[in-house]
């Protein structure tokens, strides 16, 4: 399994996120760690790639399925590795959204094999599914995956926690891997595990 991270330019994540990522990654584990990134920077641990596209935000999260045809776990920036880190399973997975209960959450996600086809339907227009995801219900890229993955994804277990649901005044026992969602973000506060 190989770890991917995703650095966009322009926004409010830097290398230096990458390499808070990547340092709570190998405190316990032993992976290999990569970021599409379309700035060059180095990162001990941690190779980077250029991103292909100049596709804003976290659009440019699709670049993963051109990337990543092999078994793969999606972390992105704002998250923070507390443990060993649970294999990932062999269907495509995604978080429950913490607060609709029949969504997901792309901020982290894992597959074992390729689902290139969600890079290439993008790619044929980007503006067009960039446009189409902007209301509550078709929010982003996690509503560009649910819509075209072909399937109902599985669910993370309990070692995927929300900070803000789960973790504000302890992390649960059994938490490998604390995400955030909005503020705060994880280098703004301090976690206190059990």
């Amino acid at each position: 399994m190989q770890l991917a991270c995703v650095l966009r330019s322009g926004g409010e994540y830097t290398p230096d996120h990458v390499r808070m990522l990547a340092d709570s990654v190998l405190a316990n584990n032993d992976l290999q760690i990569v970021c599409l990134s379309d700035i060059s920077f180095k990162c001990p641990g941690v190779e980077v790639r250029p991103l292909q596209h100049k596709w804003p935000t976290w659009w440019s999260k699709i670049e993963l399925f051109r990337e990543f045809l092999g078994p793969t776990l999606y972390l992105d920036l704002d998250t923070v590795v507390i443990g060993e880190l649970p294999p990932i399973g062999k269907d495509f997975t995604m978080l429950r959204d913490v607060y609709r209960s029949n969504d997901f959450g792309s901020g982290v996600m894992s597959w074992a094999s390729s689902h290139s086809w969600l890079y290439e339907n993008f790619l044929r227009q980007p503006s067009y599914y960039i446009n189409r995801y902007r209301t509550r219900r078709n929010w982003g890229d996690q509503g560009y995956i649910r819509d075209y993955l072909g399937m109902v994804p599985q669910l993370f277990g309990d070692e995927y926690r929300s900070y803000k649901v789960h973790c504000i005044e302890q992390v649960p026992a059994g938490t490998k891997v604390v995400y955030f969602h909005g503020k705060p973000k994880p280098w703004e506060v301090e976690l206190c595990l059990t």
